[in-house]
């Protein structure tokens, strides 16, 4: 049997795994090599420790993870590690995506409020136009009434000078 040559050949740690959990109860074990014997390694905190590869095992769910024992990091298959690497390069597209649109969003922001202060300005124009014209208007009229008041005293004079030639 395997476990039985793996001992005669040395090996120092052997582990088996069934993602199915339908031959191995547990799913995941591991054996040790203690005084020229493989021994069933007990589990700590639901993991194996794989002491030549510096890693331990556990199961999650029916995946079998591997951690860095030093780190606690999880250890990527190169698939999952690619998939992590693919998110990464689209949240960072995405994420400058966003800054483009945040700065093109400031821009017509800064072209809103010059636009909003150049009908401010416009406004103002008009309204001093405006009064201007009252004021001209009002000139225009009060120099109008001058006039015809101007006109029609020279006129009762003139009339008033023909009445006195004429007798009376």
């Amino acid at each position: 049997n395997k476990p039985r040559i793996y001992e005669a050949m040395g090996v120092r740690e052997y582990f088996l795994y069934d993602p199915t959990a339908s031959y191995l109860k547990p799913a995941l074990q591991g054996f040790r090599l203690v005084d020229d014997r493989l021994m069933l390694i007990e589990p700590l905190a639901n993991e194996l420790k794989c002491e030549k590869l510096g890693v331990n095992l556990r199961l999650s769910g029916h995946d079998l993870l591997l951690i860095d024992a030093a780190t606690s990091d999880l250890l990527l298959t190169e698939a999952e590690a690619n998939k992590v690497k693919a998110e990464e390069e689209r949240l960072k597209a995405e994420e400058e995506w966003l800054r483009a649109e945040q700065e093109r969003l400031r821009a017509e922001q800064e072209r809103l409020r010059a636009e909003q202060g150049r009908l401010r300005a416009e406004k103002e124009r008009l309204r001093a136009e405006k009064e201007k014209d009252r004021a001209d208007f009002e000139r225009g009229r009060a120099d109008a009434e001058l006039s015809a008041r101007l006109t029609a005293e020279r006129r009762v004079k003139d009339l008033e000078e023909q009445l006195k030639r004429l007798g009376g």
